[in-house]
This record gives C-alpha cells, structure tokens and sequence, in this order.
C-alpha cells in the first residue's frame, strides 16, 4: 500500500464534521435489522439514511439544500467506505489496457452490485 493520505484525510474531515454518524449509521441499521425500515441488501444505507445522519448533526434551517445534498452524497461514499477501508490498484500493464479499451454498448451494470465491499476506493494513476 503507498499512499494513503487521499482517502483517510476525506474520512477524517468528514468525522470531524460528522462525529456521531457511526451512531446514526447504527441506528439505522438496527431499525432494518427489525424489519421497521427496507431497503436492498447490497447497500449498506440508502441516501435517505445519510440525510439522517446530516440532518442530526447540522439541523439546517433551510432545510434539503444543495449544501445538505452534497454533504450526504459524500458521507454515502466516504463513511461507508470507512468500514472496510479497501485499497484497488490496478498493475500498470492492466491499467494502461484498461485505459485503451473502447468502450461501446451497454456495460453489464450488475457486475457493480458484486463487488467485493460496500465501497471501493479505486486508486488511479496520475
């Protein structure tokens, strides 16, 4: 594993905006446990769960704002990533004929519901 700044520095200035997700997060996931809430499987906490774990830390008067959107879009990534904290990298020789391949058609979307983690950190060259 090189560098890992990237990834970590998100989460921690994510937590330290956030502090009480984890709690939040398990919060929610205890209600889907009991069956009081549904949602896929394959997703660790649906969008609606993250503007949960906004809206408990800043009470925004405004209410769903742009700035609110955003915040739970990033927290969906980095603190479910935060969990398993996977690293991909790809070989170079891989990478760079991944990166000459053309890409046509339809791709087959529902490899994406089989990867490995909830959420994968992909770490691109350049």
């Amino acid at each position: 594993m090189t560098d890992m700044r990237a990834p970590t520095d998100w989460l921690n200035s994510y937590m330290r905006r956030f502090p009480h997700t984890g709690k939040v997060v398990d919060m929610l996931l205890e209600a889907k446990a009991l069956g009081k809430v549904e949602w896929p499987d394959w997703c660790l906490l649906p969008l609606a769960g993250w503007l949960e774990v906004v809206f408990y830390h800043k009470k925004p008067s405004g209410g769903l704002t742009l700035d609110v959107i955003a915040d739970a879009t990033n927290l969906s990534s980095i603190a479910t990533w935060r969990y398993t904290q996977g690293v991909y990298r790809f070989d170079d020789d891989i990478y760079q004929a991944l990166a000459d391949t053309e890409l046509s058609g339809e791709l087959p979307c529902d490899v994406l519901l089989r990867l490995p983690e909830p959420c994968v950190y992909v770490e691109t060259q350049g």
